[in-house]
């Protein structure tokens, strides 16, 4: 019996390191430091964090197949020890653990460079635990397989979901082209999913508006 239940384990922690660690971490340090290189992040982009460059595009993103779970660029945030993190497209319970995702077209949301706002979120349990400790004139950085963005902290707000309007709190509040961080509130460990959000604005300083 002993046997069985060791075989039956061993079998168990192989299928852990075949899926991949990501759905057994412990917490973001443990998680992020896995799968990221800060030198190597922070050289390729040594040139860019001071362009202020804006660009005019056709816009690329009818033409691509933009399905749920599909890699549609990375983000690289040095304020929260986040480099070249991959944001995944769409919402479901899979592709939602321990990843950083766009919700896209969902939601009346739209894509980077494109005149509306982008949303790119992850649990507040998970990845966006740090998010509060982004400030005005931080700076965070997008790359898509078009283009390179940075963006620009303007600030934060806390939705409230027996108070606010969501469409004032989540569209009106952003502006046109930028791209909103968000996620659930309160921001705790071994917190669940809430109605609440916690959301930090920012602005396009460098990249491409698709017109």
């Amino acid at each position: 019996m002993r046997i069985k239940l060791f075989i039956a384990l061993c079998i168990t922690l192989s299928l852990m390191a075949v899926l991949g660690f990501d759905r057994f971490a412990i917490d973001a340090f443990t998680f992020t430091q896995s799968r990221q290189n800060a030198e190597a992040t922070m050289e390729k982009y040594k040139d860019v964090w001071e362009d202020r460059t804006i660009n005019e595009a056709p816009n690329p993103y009818p033409s691509l197949n933009l399905e749920s779970g599909k890699i549609v660029g990375t983000i690289t945030i040095p304020k929260m020890d986040y480099y070249e993190m991959p944001i995944y497209y769409g919402s479901n319970k899979f592709n939602n653990n321990w990843q950083i995702s766009t919700a896209g077209y969902l939601g009346n949301w739209n894509m980077f460079g494109e005149e509306g706002r982008a949303v790119v979120g992850a649990h507040n349990y998970q990845l966006f635990t740090r998010l509060p400790e982004l400030q005005e004139g931080d700076l965070f950085l997008i790359e898509t397989e078009q283009e390179i963005f940075i963006y620009e902290v303007l600030g934060n707000r806390i939705y409230d979901h027996l108070v606010d309007d969501w469409n004032e709190v989540a569209y009106q509040d952003s502006q046109p082209y930028s791209v909103t961080l968000m996620t659930c509130y309160p921001i705790i460990q071994g917190a669940e999913a809430t109605q609440d959000m916690y959301m930090v604005y920012s602005k396009m300083v460098k990249g491409t508006v698709y017109k």
